[in-house]
């Protein structure tokens, strides 16, 4: 049956393919007047729920280009139209009886945020739509933008947050599960990250509207799931080093993964040692174990290694941070732990890999920090090493004196 009460046709029929092929026409273009009308007076058959998704999906595009033409006027009447028609729609049976929600897509209010029309953007977020990743990009966007009106920027986005914005809530977004995420982790690698420059006006305006810095997200790989704080984004990128003292000035919680992730950065990344030295000044854990993993593969499983910086510094091979940071007082005797699927074994202590490491100035600051090896330690370190099979990551001195004789 139609909107009229008319007894609807075979949805096979020429007619209503002809039909069909018309009302594709309307959405397209967004006329929603011609599409309403059609609706009414052509007899029709067609799939539960398929007048409400053409209602729909013709009514966004309408109100899309109104919104584009900064047209306030015609959003109005076009939100009044097609409210009469779902509640119309509805009483016939092809939705909730009664209903009056509109399903308005999210990028209509990004283009709006793009326009810096705040009294669109406030009449969206009115009818339902609510802020997600497209918005915050959009966002980020045009703060990005060398030529951006910042004032006009900042108007619309003080309507958002006046409309119900909560700039903590969790975002619809494949990625980004909070604003304060994106904005610290969007379009930057790690490679990229510079203390070159100290913008970041998104960031600095949800800092001052109250975002918490403190927020964490949860990724599962591999086996296990890791929680990652703001510092760190889930395919282990770092904020930049700006973002770094924002957040920490902020009240963000040090992280002592960022220290382990930093030293595994290239050394010559200009960042590499001011972040290590900044989370280890604001308080970071200089013996923690790393929550997330890094592993070495054996064929479909992974060894995945949970050591102290200081393990990490000595496989990188790093004597000047090795030294950094055995004068904040890490401890070279912390055994890191080597995880195989569900097993968990007990791996080697930063002090025995840097016995076993290929650097030779290494080796020599570990006797003169720490003493020479006695005997037993050095049986304890192979025992050690035994238990961990061919994939262990780092290697006797006798190794390393047979692959350079």
């Amino acid at each position: 049956m139609n909107c009229n009460g008319q007894i609807l046709s075979d949805p096979s029929s020429p007619r209503t393919i002809e039909l069909r092929s018309l009302l594709r026409t309307y959405e397209n273009a967004g006329d929603l007047q011609s599409l309403l009308s059609t609706l009414h007076s052509s007899p029709h058959s067609m799939r539960e729920g398929e007048i409400a998704y053409r209602i729909s999906d013709t009514a966004n595009c309408a109100i899309e280009h109104a919104v584009a033409a900064n047209d306030i006027t015609r959003i109005r009447e076009l939100l009044t139209q097609w409210r009469e028609a779902a509640e119309a729609n509805a009483q016939m049976g092809n939705g909730d009886a009664g209903s009056s929600h509109l399903n308005i897509r999210e990028e209509i209010l990004a283009v709006a945020v793009r326009n810096r029309n705040r009294d669109i953007a406030e009449l969206l977020m009115q009818n339902g739509v609510g802020v997600g990743g497209e918005v915050v990009r959009a966002i980020q966007d045009e703060f990005e933008k060398l030529d951006t009106d910042v004032a006009a920027l900042l108007d619309v986005l003080d309507g958002l947050v006046a409309s119900g914005w909560d700039v903590n809530a969790e975002l619809k977004d494949p990625h980004y599960r909070h604003a304060i995420r994106l904005a610290v982790h969007e379009r930057q690698t790690s490679s990229s990250s510079s203390s070159s420059t100290n913008e970041t006006p998104f960031l600095d305006w949800l800092l001052a509207h109250n975002a918490s810095p403190n927020i964490t997200s949860t990724h599962w790989s591999m086996c296990t799931t890791s929680t990652y704080t703001i510092f760190i984004e889930p395919k282990q990128t770092l904020a930049s080093l700006a973002s770094m003292r924002k957040l920490l000035a902020h009240g963000a919680a040090p992280d002592a993964n960022v220290l382990h992730k930093a030293i595994r950065l290239p050394k010559s990344h200009p960042d590499r040692i001011p972040m290590i030295e900044l989370q280890l000044s604001h308080g970071a854990d200089v013996n923690a174990l790393e929550a997330g993993m890094w592993w070495t593969c054996n064929g479909k499983f992974p060894y995945i290694t949970h050591a102290t910086p200081l393990f990490e510094a000595v496989v990188a091979e790093d004597v000047g941070v090795v030294r950094m940071l055995a004068g904040w007082g890490a401890d070279a005797r912390v055994r890191s732990e080597v995880e195989h699927c569900a097993s968990m074994k007990t791996g080697l202590n930063a002090l025995e890999a840097m016995r076993a490491s290929r650097d030779e100035e290494i080796r020599a600051l570990a006797d003169e920090r720490w003493g020479k090896e006695t005997r037993a330690q050095e049986r304890e370190r192979r025992d050690v090493l035994a238990s961990l099979g061919p994939r262990r990551v780092v290697r006797t001195k006798t190794e390393h004196s047979k692959e350079n004789p």
